[in-house]
């Protein structure tokens, strides 16, 4: 289903989902993908921009491979990530506070919805001039009293379980993992090139393998559903343009602090940068096992 902000005026699509809902056998879970319809357009373009920053990324990073000051490459790693990632989250994280306030006001239209209050594409063109008046409408509103009994009955659902559904989709499983590791693929691509870099040394490439992975599959994945979460979390539009700009920026900068501490304790407790197969190792279990437990807890 692709939803968007109007979706709850329209009473066939309302129907849709109450009848899938309602058709299931008792006690069966449905199974139900709602997406917002820019989603997509939204993560493509993401990647394309990351894939941008991580080429520029990779630049430095071979400039800095000779540097023996490990200190020195740490704090040039967090300001480059810092200017180029700060500013693009900025615009990401003040959308999906706009996302979430639309998700907030569909749980309340839900909340109060009335059959009476939504729109039909035939009554809104006319029916003038047909020779047989066939109402959507009508047919729809004779099915649902035919199948659950009553539109009352029908409206008790859109209330509490279809309202469940929309939350639970569009709300708590939004940023699904498996969307986070598509939008960072580039780093995959270009981390692995680096290691085929190494192919002399291969405890060298099993470090940067392990490196890689931890990033991509712990440490960006719960960076974005911390993003996610506070946005959602402080949703409210400020009473004035500037401090609702100021908020947006705030919650960057404390998703970027979670990165700031993630590479600080990869630089100086695994020693990422002296590329130890031990640390590395032991790196990547501990960062797996920390994101498997915060991403159900969160």
């Amino acid at each position: 289903v692709f939803w968007d902000p109007t979706w709850v005026t329209r009473l066939w699509c309302v129907f849709e989902i109450a009848a899938f809902l309602h058709s299931r056998t008792k006690g069966r879970k449905a199974v139900l993908k709602i997406i917002p319809p820019l989603l997509g357009p939204a993560l493509l373009g993401g990647e394309i921009l990351f894939f941008l920053a991580c080429i520029a990324y990779a630049y430095s990073e071979i400039a800095l491979a000779s540097s023996e000051d490990s200190k020195f490459s740490a704090a040039i790693h967090l300001v480059f990530f810092g200017v180029l990632g700060i500013p693009c989250s900025f615009f990401v994280s003040h959308s999906l506070r706009g996302y979430a306030r639309s998700v907030e006001t569909l749980k309340e239209q839900l909340c109060e919805f009335k059959a009476a209050g939504t729109r039909s594409a035939c009554c809104e063109q006319g029916h003038e001039g047909e020779a047989v008046v066939l109402c959507d409408r009508e047919i729809l509103l004779q099915c649902i009293a035919h199948w659950y009994g009553s539109v009352d009955q029908f409206e008790s659902q859109v209330q509490s379980e279809v309202r469940t559904a929309l939350a639970d989709q569009l709300a708590d499983n939004a940023i699904s993992y498996e969307r986070i590791l598509l939008l960072f693929t580039p780093y995959v691509w270009l981390r692995f090139e680096y290691a085929a870099t190494h192919a002399n040394d291969p405890i060298r490439q099993i470090v940067e393998v392990a490196r890689t992975l931890t990033y991509w599959l712990a440490v960006f994945p719960f960076m974005n559903k911390l993003l996610f979460r506070l946005c959602y979390r402080f949703r409210a539009q400020c009473c004035m343009p500037c401090w609702d700009v100021l908020l947006s920026m705030l919650i960057v900068v404390a998703t970027f602090l979670f990165y700031f501490i993630c590479y600080t304790i990869q630089v100086y407790v695994f020693r990422q940068n002296e590329h130890e197969l031990v640390p590395s190792v032991i790196s990547a279990v501990s960062w797996l096992t920390f994101t498997a437990i915060m991403w159900r807890i969160t």
